[in-house]
């Protein structure tokens, strides 16, 4: 049977009774593969997991009320596009992950606050990259982080290039790592310096 087919299961035990119909699609498809994925994640949600909570939907709303103008360094499209770009059996082992680690989840995020809240960037970069640790996702991370790193950083150096004052806000994941925002703006010629409540901290 399909991991989709296998794990209906543990997602009752982990989020309760559901009323899930799905006619039409094989759950050995990979649309069958993400839709179950995305499922999970709309019920995560709805147990106050909530990305409205985000940092970036925060300055969003501040900047949209402001009437600043806002520039995406990468389109919806592009995200989706990423997401939905695994092969059936990289899909099939992401989507298995995602439900073995599901006890270990709150600790997960637990560690991951506790990272972000001490400006920790790489720290939140090989927390992140561990999940891509297993050979069948390898090279899913690497676009998930690596690829989109380079072409935000090219995006973030014609903005330092320009004369507009510009706030950029990415995921904490990408700052750190060697293919990193703060590593390949650094690589470009800059000393990206990391900014504390207090004023300017030590790290770079």
């Amino acid at each position: 049977r399909s991991v989709a087919a296998r794990k209906y299961p543990v997602m009752a035990r982990i989020l309760g009774e559901q009323d899930v119909r799905i006619w039409g699609v094989p759950n050995d498809s990979h649309f069958g593969q993400v839709l179950i994925e995305a499922d999970y994640r709309m019920k995560m949600i709805a147990m106050g997991y909530d990305p409205q909570s985000g940092i970036d939907l925060h300055f969003l709303r501040r900047a949209t009320a402001d009437r600043k103008p806002i520039i995406e360094l990468e389109s919806g499209e592009d995200q989706i596009r990423l997401l939905t770009s695994l092969d059936l059996a990289a899909q099939s082992r992401s989507l298995e992950l995602t439900f073995e680690q599901m006890d270990s989840a709150n600790e997960f995020l637990a560690k991951s606050m506790k990272l972000w809240l001490s400006g920790d960037a790489e720290g939140m970069y090989h927390a992140t990259a561990d999940e891509f640790a297993d050979e069948a996702l390898t090279a899913f991370g690497k676009r998930m982080l690596d690829d989109r790193n380079h072409a935000m950083s090219r995006r973030i150096i014609d903005f330092l290039k320009g004369n507009t004052p510009t706030m950029v806000i990415v995921g904490a994941a990408h700052y750190g790592g060697p293919e990193g925002i703060l590593a390949l703006l650094r690589k470009a010629g800059y000393e990206p310096r990391q900014l504390a409540r207090n004023g300017i901290s030590g790290r770079r």
